[in-house]
């Protein structure tokens, strides 16, 4: 019922359940990871907080990704379980930031912030060049879930001149095994290219 419940309509009902999936122990652990890439940040946070309380038992890479969240609490939180599990990784996350401020790259933690700005960005642009959506198209790879939704979710918005390659990721990105947000952000998208497409032809 719990697992189930994190398939939910709420967020709250979702919130709820992730947070007490952090007392069930390891049956919790791989519903949690998938709370992760929810699309509400209160879910993603309560599922933090609860890989938290799992304590040796949760993985540490996707709690790393989500550093990059847009949500500052999402951020937060999953620092203060790395900080207290592997201070490491915020030393690299924290290395990264340095690199940034001194006019470097942003790396696959803290670019994924950067890299869903830009998404959103090019988004609203009217008529993008075609080099801004190979850029889109390549942020469909990017590591952490919510950069690849935010970029589906622009070429959905752009609609026009979008790509065999882009729409066969989007395609690929309908069954996104990290993030239910992805699948749905590459379904609307994909439904806006093709009527797109559709009524263009029609008008011909």
């Amino acid at each position: 019922p719990l697992v189930q419940a994190l398939g939910d309509s709420s967020p709250n009902v979702r919130q709820a359940a992730a947070r007490t999936l952090g007392q069930v122990g390891e049956p919790g652990l791989g519903p949690l990871v998938q709370a992760l890439g929810d699309s509400s940040p209160n879910v993603r946070q309560a599922a933090a907080e609860a890989l938290g309380q799992l304590g040796e038992l949760a993985p540490l890479a996707p709690l790393v990704l989500a550093l990059g969240d847009s949500s500052p609490s999402v951020r937060q939180t999953a620092a203060r379980t790395l900080g207290q599990r592997e201070p490491s990784h915020l030393e690299d996350a924290a290395r990264e930031g340095e690199r940034i401020l001194t006019g470097g790259h942003a790396g696959n933690i803290l670019g994924s912030i950067v890299q869903g700005n830009i998404a959103d960005i090019l988004g609203e642009v009217g008529q993008p060049s075609r080099r801004f959506i190979t850029m889109l198209t390549d942020l469909l790879d990017w590591p952490y879930w919510e950069v690849r939704m935010r970029a589906a979710r622009a070429l959905g918005k752009i609609r026009r001149h979008i790509p065999d390659a882009s729409i066969l990721r989007l395609e690929q990105l309908r069954k996104d095994p990290e993030s239910r947000a992805v699948s749905e952000a590459a379904d609307d998208a994909l439904a806006e290219i093709l009527s797109f497409d559709e009524n263009v032809i029609e008008e011909d």
